[in-house]
């Protein structure tokens, strides 16, 4: 926790990690790593919660990555590594039996696991689709780079989208799982035989090109 506090990243992460191995039941440690993975990989995770969720207007993806990290900002190699923290993130509280970590848990981090594994479901979503979605030197959107958007691309970043929107439904906020919904409608709607054309699609108009 002082490693945390202090931002030491690193050194949480290492001391966490030796906890997990050496006492793998106690859950409590691992909304402890996964919050230490989250920090590292700079998602501003109340921001998140108090704004971006909850707003009205614009798109998910544009009001989520206001408070993300930017591959344009800290170079891909950086960023990738934030990707997998991210997930790490996940897989940890994935970890955790659903049974614990279900809003009927008794368990004191049962709350902040369900809280967690939607908000970083929906930051890996964004941060994940962002790798596809840069600008060009005259400020628009680069069509070259969204193009190698893959099928397993854009199949991934709907999943991890509608894994957030069922956590954030099952956890009581029905507003967070009502904005996710609403982007998963939008991109259904667009024109397109598959789910990367129809994200790509959604990209394009929410970013005006």
């Amino acid at each position: 926790r002082l490693a945390l506090e202090r931002g030491d990243f690193d050194k949480a992460i290492e001391i966490l990690i030796r906890l997990v191995e050496e006492s793998p039941d106690v859950y409590s440690l691992y909304t402890l790593l996964a919050a230490a993975y989250a920090a590292r990989a700079k998602v501003a995770v109340v921001d998140l919660v108090l704004s971006s969720l909850t707003s009205s207007g614009g798109s998910l993806v544009d009001q989520v990555g206001a408070f993300l990290p930017q591959p344009a900002e800290v170079g891909m190699e950086v960023y990738t590594h934030y990707l997998e923290d991210i997930a790490r993130a996940i897989d940890y509280l994935k970890s955790i039996p659903e049974s614990l970590r279900a809003t009927t848990s008794s368990e004191k981090y049962a709350k902040s696991a369900q809280l967690q594994l939607s908000i970083y479901g929906i930051a890996y979503s964004v941060m994940y689709l962002n790798q596809f979605v840069a600008t060009t030197g005259s400020g628009g959107l680069d069509t070259t780079k969204l193009a190698s958007m893959s099928e397993a691309d854009a199949l991934l970043v709907i999943s991890s989208l509608t894994d957030a929107a069922q956590i954030q439904a099952a956890g009581g906020s029905s507003v967070g799982a009502e904005k996710i919904n609403a982007t998963l409608t939008q991109i259904n709607n667009q024109p397109g035989a598959t789910q990367n054309e129809r994200l790509q699609n959604y990209v394009r108009v929410t970013r005006g090109s």
